[in-house]
């Protein structure tokens, strides 16, 4: 996995020879998003608009609020979504059934073709809920019946949230990119293959799931932090403040 960052890392930072390949110098090429548009100079400057920024802070800030109030029931954070029109599958063998196409449990993107109708014949078979069969999917969460683990579902959630504020990185061929480089589908000699505009596309993708990770990681060590102090107290032990 890490020589697959690396070499995603390097066709990034390596992007001068793409542009001379492709488009030649100084021409402003945009990536799939129309929210995040990122120029390249002669002087091979990134600069990526500052409301996706923004719309990260913001996202970390709702995120943040809602996670809190079910962070000790899961369950409760799947009605909240499914109350925001986004269906919630609970399926058996959820992971077996995705991994097949190439997917994890959790959130899932729409989908189209072959790929989403299969992924919607394996949810009338394993789930109680049923749907039409057709070429196309919605977005939504597919889990497997086992307790939620909140971790796990914080970070699919905050990709939901990022989803459903029009972030950049979510269409389906940079999602189909991105999710190649960890099953070695799309391996470091073919990144040159890509265009530039899938590049820069599959770098919104990578910043994606950082933020998430980073988010996750935030409320994790917060969420353990504070239940540490309060079991302390509990236990009559002092505080340092």
């Amino acid at each position: 996995m890490k020589n697959h960052l690396k070499g995603l890392i390097s066709a990034v930072l390596d992007i001068k020879e793409l542009i001379n390949r492709f488009c030649g110098k100084a021409k402003p090429l945009k990536s799939f998003s129309n929210k995040s548009k990122t120029f390249l100079t002669a002087n091979d400057m990134l600069q990526i608009n500052s409301s996706v920024k923004s719309s990260v802070k913001n996202i970390n800030k709702l995120a943040k609020s809602i996670i809190k109030q079910y962070i000790n029931n899961p369950d409760e954070l799947l009605k909240f979504i499914e109350s925001k029109n986004t269906l919630v599958i609970r399926a058996r063998h959820a992971e077996k059934l995705l991994a097949l196409v190439g997917e994890t449990s959790g959130f899932i993107t729409p989908l189209n073709g072959v790929k989403a109708l299969y992924i919607l014949i394996g949810i009338n078979l394993l789930s109680k809920t049923k749907m039409k069969l057709a070429f196309s999917t919605p977005a939504m969460f597919i889990l497997n019946e086992k307790p939620v683990n909140i971790y796990h579902i914080a970070h699919q959630f905050h990709h939901w949230l990022a989803f459903k504020k029009n972030m950049p990185g979510y269409d389906e061929e940079t999602m189909n990119n991105f999710k190649n480089i960890w099953t070695q589908k799309l391996s470091c000699n073919n990144f040159d293959k890509l265009s530039v505009q899938e590049i820069l596309a599959l770098k919104d993708a990578v910043a994606r799931d950082i933020e998430a990770i980073k988010f996750v990681k935030e409320l994790t060590k917060e969420y353990i932090t504070s239940k540490t102090s309060v079991d302390k107290l509990k236990n009559g032990e002092s505080q340092r403040i």
